[in-house]
C-alpha cells in the first residue's frame, strides 16, 4: 500500500508527523529518492543486516534533515567500533 492509498480509518491511527508526512507527499511537496540514491540506500541497509545491526528506517523529510540523520547515524556506527 502506498501512502497515497492510505484511508481515513488509517489516518485517525497515525501520530500527527505521519500525518504531516502523508499530507507531504500528496501534495507532493515531500522530494523523492532517487533509484541511484535509494540503491546506496540499500546498500547501506544490507550492510547493517549483513552485520546483525539493529535499525529503523526513517523517512528523509528534506536535505537538512537528511544531512542530520547520515551524522546520527556515522556518530552511532562509531559508538560501535569502540564499544
Amino acid at each position: 500500500m502506498s501512502l497515497k492509498e492510505l484511508t481515513k480509518g488509517d489516518m485517525d491511527n497515525m501520530s500527527p508527523k505521519g500525518i504531516e508526512m502523508y499530507n507531504n507527499i500528496r501534495n507532493e511537496e515531500m522530494q523523492r529518492c532517487s533509484p541511484v540514491e535509494m540503491r546506496k540506500n540499500l546498500q547501506i541497509v544490507s550492510s547493517f543486516k549483513t552485520l546483525g545491526i539493529d535499525f529503523v528506517a526513517i523517512p528523509v523529510m528534506g536535505d537538512e534533515d537528511k544531512t542530520e540523520l547520515i551524522q546520527k547515524m556515522l556518530d552511532r556506527v562509531e559508538e560501535l567500533e569502540n564499544g
